[in-house]
C-alpha cells in the first residue's frame, strides 16, 4: 500500500486533503478555497493515482488523515455538538 502524507503534498493539495476527507464534495471544497472544481478535481485524481486508491475513503485513510487520533477528535466534537454550558 502505498501512503503519502499531507506534509508531503503540494501547497494547494494540503488544502484540500483534509477538507476531502471530511466528505466535502469537490463543489463544497471548491467554493470553500475559492478555486475551480475542476482545479479541486486535477488534485484529487493526482493524489489517487499517486496513491493507487480507488475512491476518496481510501485516499484519506492512505494520506494519513484517518488515525485514531483524528476519529477520537472527530467524535469528540460530534459528542459535545450542543451541549452550551451556562
Amino acid at each position: 500500500m502505498k501512503k503519502m502524507y499531507i506534509e508531503d503534498l503540494p501547497s494547494r493539495a494540503k488544502e484540500i486533503a483534509p477538507l476531502l476527507c471530511r466528505g466535502l464534495s469537490n463543489i463544497e471544497i471548491a467554493n470553500m478555497l475559492y478555486v475551480s472544481h475542476y482545479t479541486v478535481r486535477a488534485h484529487v485524481v493526482r493524489m489517487m493515482k499517486n496513491t493507487d486508491s480507488k475512491n476518496r475513503m481510501e485516499l484519506a485513510y492512505k494520506l494519513g488523515v484517518y488515525d485514531r487520533e483524528m476519529k477520537m477528535l472527530s467524535y469528540i466534537k460530534i459528542k459535545g455538538k450542543g451541549n452550551h454550558e451556562k
